[in-house]
């Protein structure tokens, strides 16, 4: 299951530990993270904002010390996202080639799968020649588990069908394993609060 919390691998695990419980009492409690975690002497280092202003929230705030959890790209020291020089090599590739910027599919682009298969198990592995590589419906598919999909997007609200996630959930058969796609990766882009992430995890 995803954890709603900071991950500090340069720490100890008890600091990290620390650190995880002082984040779920600050959300429990309602207070903010930056008063409660780091101290109301600090400038602002946590925004309540609607989720669609958060960046231009970011942008505005005029701390020394913000950073920006929202979104995972390389930046700068000024904070600027920070292109890859091999990232710049295959975009000119592209101009060259002509080609365009077309979504790709659901299984993603072909031949860097093959690409990436054969890196990870080698050209000749048989693997690759028996098409044993596949997402995780059809491995389930091919071992013959049997699996259906819990209710989460509701097209009504546009939003995160809950109760009938939860419901499903509690319906699943004794010893039946729940397959939960972290926050961002999940495939609408919809995730739970964390006050649902706990529920979820109590009813599992």
């Amino acid at each position: 299951m995803a954890s709603t919390f900071l991950s500090l691998p340069s720490v100890s695990p008890s600091a990290a530990l620390s650190v995880q419980n002082k984040c779920k009492d600050t959300m429990k409690s309602g207070t903010s993270f930056q008063s409660s975690f780091f101290g109301k002497d600090k400038q602002t280092l946590f925004m309540k904002t609607k989720s669609h202003g958060l960046s231009e929230a970011f942008k505005a705030d005029t701390s020394e010390l913000k950073l920006n959890l929202g979104v995972g790209v390389n930046r700068t020291e000024e904070l600027q996202p920070y292109v890859l020089k091999v990232v710049g090599k295959a975009e000119n590739l592209m101009l060259e080639r002509g080609e365009n910027k077309e979504y790709l599919p659901i299984e993603g682009l072909a031949a860097f799968n093959k690409a990436i298969a054969e890196l990870l198990f080698g050209v000749d592995n048989p693997v690759i020649h028996e098409q044993r590589l596949c997402n995780h419906k059809n491995i389930f598919n091919d071992a013959r588990v049997p699996w259906y999909e819990y209710k989460y997007y509701d097209p009504k609200t546009v939003g995160l069908d809950f109760d009938g996630m939860i419901e499903d959930i509690k319906a699943a058969s004794e010893g039946s394993f729940v397959l939960l796609h972290v926050c961002a990766y999940n495939p609408r882009g919809i995730n739970p609060t964390p006050q649902q992430w706990e529920k979820i995890a109590d009813v599992i």
